[in-house]
């Protein structure tokens, strides 16, 4: 079925829950850590509270998922293999010395159970 790697969701706020569900959906082993109560999601999913700003409950939290900077990109769809190229364009001018980068990543995001987005 799925996956038997932990995926760890940090923060159970829309996009957090939608991630969660999905990916819970896909019969992928999920931990969600918030430093408050998560909302209701899906019995699979284990749930673990945390403060996240401090170092080492953010690594105790995640204990089972290994997460470094230098995985590779998993990109499996059209969208997220053209960032994962663009990404790879970027850290390569930054390691030559042609740029100076930092990449972030954010979204609006829109459909049930968002309340926060600029379409909502």
């Amino acid at each position: 079925m799925g996956e038997d790697r932990l995926h760890v969701v940090f923060g159970t706020g829309q996009v957090g829950r939608a991630l969660a569900t999905h990916l819970a959906s896909l019969g992928l082993l999920v931990r969600t850590v918030s430093r408050h109560q998560s909302p209701a999601l899906d019995a699979s999913v284990e749930s673990r509270p945390a403060d996240v700003t401090d170092p080492e409950a953010a690594s105790d939290a995640a204990r089972g998922r290994p997460m470094t900077e230098d995985l590779p990109l998993s990109a499996t769809t059209v969208k997220s293999r053209t960032r994962a190229s663009m990404t790879a364009d970027v850290l390569a001018a930054g390691k030559a010395g042609r740029v100076r980068s930092a990449i972030g990543r954010a979204s609006d995001f829109f459909g049930p159970g968002v309340t926060e987005g600029s379409m909502s």
